[in-house]
């Protein structure tokens, strides 16, 4: 983008831009002027249903403590556009959290849940049995983990509306505290416990071995301060890895088999620091 596309769509002529993340559907900006700082989030209009979620969630987030507040949208080419104040700060590996900034993440994450309950209104949630059987001929490895999902989702957990996609590179800091959760197209029905895997697994993915026993020791942590019984533990990593496992078994090559080696291979030591953790 350049800084007469940010005139066009109603800001004043900008004196910083940085583009700060790109999506499978959007493009996150930071921009400077005279008025203040932004934060503009294009998305493609071939995107309908991702942005009208958008749309509708900014909107009704606006004024809960830990989202971005709202100012307005357009539309610019082929993008629908919209443009919050800036959020000062930056997101963290979860290993460079301390124990009290980790614990304000807790409660800010719950103290959203119950602001979602009373202004959001979206659609009940997907099938998950029709994305387990999606996977057709698993590798070997997989398939005695997929029993024990598919005896799981016999028994599915309560569900509310959640972030959807919650993990830390949608947590801001700034000089020390949380400023703010972001992107909100994702929110869904679901059990929490899918945000606080998608939290953790996304983290530990990123660099899988070195991380993994800051994973497990993080889970504890989190079973110990939280009240869901060990089948919504269960139930929402079955449904994180159930998506992860079908998104990398479209295109089986090596690095792909690798990386769900690896996934199912922490799968495992977090199921089992579950069963040992929660009553």
């Amino acid at each position: 983008m350049q800084e007469n596309d940010f005139v066009k769509i109603g800001l004043k002529y900008p004196s910083h831009i940085s583009c700060m993340q790109t999506g499978s559907c959007s493009v996150n900006y930071y921009v400077a002027n005279e008025d203040g700082e932004f934060l503009v989030k294009f998305m493609l209009k071939t995107k309908k249903r991702q942005y009208q979620k958008l749309q509708a969630h900014l909107r009704e987030l606006s004024g809960c403590p830990c989202c971005p507040s709202f100012l307005y949208e357009t539309t610019f080419k082929k993008y629908h556009v919209f443009v919050l104040k800036w959020v000062q700060g930056k997101s963290y590996f979860l290993e460079q959290l301390s124990e009290k900034q980790f614990q304000e993440v807790l409660d800010s994450y719950f103290a959203l849940l119950k602001y979602l309950q009373k202004t959001t209104q979206i659609k009940p949630p997907m099938n998950l049995k029709s994305i387990y059987y999606h996977l057709a001929n698993p590798p070997s490895f997989l398939k005695e983990d997929l029993l024990k999902i598919k005896e799981d989702l016999r028994y599915p957990a309560t569900s509310q509306i959640i972030h959807g996609d919650f993990h830390y590179k949608n947590m801001i800091f700034h000089q020390g505290k949380l400023s703010s959760f972001l992107d909100f197209e994702c929110l869904t029905w679901g059990c929490p416990t899918e945000d606080f895997m998608r939290l953790l697994l996304t983290n530990a993915e990123q660099h899988i071995f070195s991380r993994e026993r800051y994973t497990l020791k993080l889970l504890k942590t989190i079973l110990s301060q939280t009240h869901f019984s060990k089948q919504e533990w269960y139930y929402g990593m079955d449904v994180f890895v159930l998506q992860k496992y079908r998104k990398k078994l479209k295109h089986r090559n090596f690095l792909k088999m690798l990386s769900l080696y690896r996934c199912n291979h922490l799968y495992r030591k977090m199921r089992a620091v579950i069963e040992k953790e929660v009553s």
